[in-house]
């Protein structure tokens, strides 16, 4: 059904949600999509065992996922394979980590960026 509607799909969502580590997948994606020509709505999940697994890029089929993709790497580091321009869109690039990761520790985050860029200790 999907791959006859594919070209009038628009992406409604785009999730990534990191889960207790005792699960099979380490990381769901959840792709919403509404078809231009109909009232139903679609749910694609892919899961990812580690945020360092690769996992295809839609941006190629539903133009609407580039930057949504972005993001997802952006805070969990996910890697959509085949994206063409995978970089950073709300953290500075040089930035390290990623702050949705379930392992990120915030107390700690990245402080040689906030030392250097804000030229404060971090007040955590």
């Amino acid at each position: 059904m999907l791959s006859d509607e594919a070209d009038t799909c628009g992406t409604r969502e785009y999730a990534c949600v990191a889960q207790s580590s005792n699960r099979r997948y380490r990381y769901c994606l959840r792709h919403g999509l509404l078809p231009a020509h109909s009232s139903e709505q679609y749910r694609h999940d892919v899961g990812a065992a580690s945020a360092d697994e690769r996992v295809p890029s839609v941006q190629g089929i539903w133009s609407t996922a580039n930057w949504m993709e972005r993001e997802v790497y952006d805070m969990f580091g996910v890697v959509f394979e085949g994206h063409p321009d995978l970089k950073r869109i709300l953290l500075p690039d040089e930035w390290q980590g990623h702050p949705l990761r379930k392992d990120y520790d915030i107390l700690t985050q990245d402080t040689a960026w906030v030392r250097e860029n804000l030229g404060i200790e971090s007040g955590q």
